[in-house]
């Protein structure tokens, strides 16, 4: 079954008052030329979803969600600061990534994916978006941009490919600091971490943030 049409002309307000509606955010709206700019990304995965499996959403709400819900909370300040370099490893779809630089236009992301019709896909939306200056794509896995020294970004994150255990460790390879998002507890020792739940069916999630590699 084909992912849920979406047209952005139609679905901005509704994508608007969503984001309203993420963790208590509706004192702190994403304006509207970066709103339609996230809609015209939501209309991009429905359209080429009509024609491959690229994400799992049969209703706007749960496109929505998986585009957007962890890409608002990546998008904080106290999360990423300013002007950080950031790698999404195994990138799927473009999402949190892609969302996350269009919400922040001050970050540098590079995506990693090792399959070959999503890295396709990413590619042509970055250029659709007009993000190819500060986005990367590069089809491959995580030790494409692992380093056994200095990591090469100063964030990594990863969603869904990854345990938060397993992905604590192969992502202080990657970044100075690494981010889980789950709806798992963290490992401990996170410097920083954000609960949040999916606006629809308030199933909780957990964003942590870690600090150099973990502890022997």
């Amino acid at each position: 079954m084909a992912v849920v049409k979406f047209r952005a002309e139609d679905g901005a307000p509704e994508l608007q008052r969503f984001i309203q509606s993420v963790d208590g955010r509706g004192e702190a709206a994403v304006d509207d030329a970066r709103c339609r700019r996230l809609a015209d990304f939501a209309e991009l995965v429905s359209t080429f979803g009509q024609r491959t499996d690229l994400v799992s959403a049969r209703t706007v709400a749960a496109l929505f969600e998986v585009l957007f819900v962890d890409a608002l909370i990546l998008a904080r300040e106290d999360v990423i600061a300013l002007h950080e370099t950031v790698v999404d490893v195994g990138a799927g779809a473009g999402a949190p990534a892609i969302p996350l630089a269009l919400l922040r236009e001050d970050l540098s992301v590079t995506l990693v994916e090792p399959r070959r019709k999503r890295v396709a896909f990413m590619r042509s939306a970055v250029g659709s978006l007009g993000l190819a200056p500060r986005v990367k794509i590069i089809e491959g896995r995580d030790d494409a941009v692992s380093s056994a020294g200095h990591p090469s970004f100063s964030v990594a994150f990863s969603r869904a490919t990854f345990s938060p255990e397993a992905w604590r460790e192969i992502g202080a390879a990657c970044g100075q600091r690494v981010i889980t998002l789950s709806a798992d507890e963290p490992p401990a020792g996170a410097s920083h971490r954000v609960n949040y739940q999916t606006p629809s069916t308030r199933a909780p999630r957990v964003l942590a943030v870690f600090s150099g590699p973990p502890e022997a």
